[in-house]
C-alpha cells in the first residue's frame, strides 16, 4: 500500500484510539473562519473525561486553567503547543524548510478560555475555546507539507487501486504544481482532492468500510460533495447556528476509567455559547452569570 493511502487510513483508525494524555466518552467541536480577521475560531468540548495514565487529572486541571494544550478527537491529535513550538526553533532549515514559519505561526494561537466542570452523574466534562490568528497560513502549510512529502516519495505508478490512471496523473500534477489541499471559504472550511468521478466513489466505499467513528463525525458535518474537473472537493459549511459543528461518540472500553480531578482544579459550568450550540449533561454547577 502506498504510503499517503497508508497515513490517511492510520489517521482515520486513530481518531477513537485511547493513547493521549486524557480520553473522553464523547467530544463535540466546533469552529467558523472569520474572513474579516483571517482568524478560525475553534470551541472543543470533551464530555466523560477518562484517565490514561497517573497525570491525566493533573493534565485536564492544567488545561483548564488555560494551558496551550489540546486534544482533537484523541491520539495522536494531540497538541502540545509550547512543546511543539520548541522542537520547531532551531531546526536545521535544509531538512525542515518550513519549520521557522511554522513556529512563528503556532506561537500566536491562545486559548481564549476553558472550564472544566462535574455533571450530576459524577462525570467531568472540558471545555476549551481557543483563537488561531492567520488561519490561512496555518493550511497553506500543511499543503506545502504535504506537497512535499508527496513528491519526496514519488511513486505514482505504485499507487493503489483506488488511484486509477487519471487520478495518478491528476494527484501528480497537484503535489508537483504545489496546489493548496484545503481552503476556509463561506465561514467553513473546503477541501480539494484531485481524483476522478471513479476514484472518488472508492474511496467513499473505503471510507464507509472502514467504519470508524471518526469517519461518522465527518461525514455528518459534511455539507456539499462535489467532482468537477479532476477535483474532488468536500465543503465542511456552517449551520443556522454559523458554526461547523462534529460530534465523536467513542465506542466504550472494559478498561475505561473515569477521570478523577486534582483537590486543587477549579470547578466552573459550561459558558452559555455551549449551551446553545451543544446538547451538554445537566451540570451540578451554576454558570457564573446565573448566580
Amino acid at each position: 500500500m502506498h504510503r499517503v493511502t497508508r497515513v490517511c487510513l492510520a489517521a482515520l483508525a486513530a481518531l477513537s484510539a485511547a493513547c493521549a494524555s486524557y480520553d473522553f466518552e464523547r467530544q463535540d467541536v466546533a469552529f467558523r473562519h472569520l474572513p474579516e480577521t483571517d482568524t478560525l475560531e475553534l470551541i472543543v468540548v470533551s464530555h466523560g473525561l477518562l484517565e490514561t495514565g497517573r497525570e491525566s487529572g493533573g493534565e485536564v486541571a492544567a488545561d483548564a486553567e488555560g494551558a496551550r494544550h489540546v486534544i482533537l478527537f484523541g491520539w495522536p491529535f494531540e497538541f502540545d503547543l509550547p512543546d511543539i513550538e520548541e522542537s520547531l526553533v532551531g531546526a536545521d532549515p535544509a531538512e525542515h524548510p518550513l519549520a521557522e514559519r511554522a513556529a512563528v505561526w503556532l506561537s500566536g494561537i491562545e486559548v481564549d478560555s476553558a472550564v472544566v466542570w462535574s455533571d450530576e452523574d459524577g462525570k467531568s466534562s472540558l471545555y476549551q475555546r481557543l483563537r488561531v490568528p492567520h488561519a490561512s497560513e496555518g493550511l497553506a502549510l500543511l499543503s506545502e507539507l504535504i506537497n512535499a512529502e508527496c513528491v519526496k516519495d514519488a511513486e505514482w505508478e505504485n499507487l493503489p487501486p483506488t488511484f486509477d490512471a487519471r487520478t495518478r496523473e491528476l494527484f501528480e500534477a497537484h503535489a508537483r504544481g504545489g496546489v493548496p489541499w484545503a481552503a476556509f471559504e463561506r465561514r467553513g472550511l473546503v477541501v480539494r482532492l484531485p481524483g476522478s468521478p471513479a476514484a472518488a466513489a472508492r474511496f467513499l466505499a473505503e471510507a464507509v468500510e472502514v467504519g470508524d467513528e471518526g469517519v461518522k463525525a465527518l461525514a455528518a458535518a459534511l455539507t456539499e460533495l462535489s467532482v468537477a474537473d479532476g477535483v474532488i472537493e468536500l465543503a465542511f459549511l456552517p449551520d443556522a447556528t454559523g458554526w461547523v459543528r462534529l460530534t465523536l461518540r467513542r465506542k466504550p472500553g472494559e478498561d475505561d476509567k473515569p477521570l478523577s480531578l486534582p483537590e486543587s482544579a477549579r470547578l466552573g459550568a459550561p459558558p452559555r455559547d455551549v449551551l446553545d450550540l451543544f446538547e451538554l449533561p445537566r451540570s451540578k454547577a451554576v454558570a457564573p452569570e446565573d448566580r
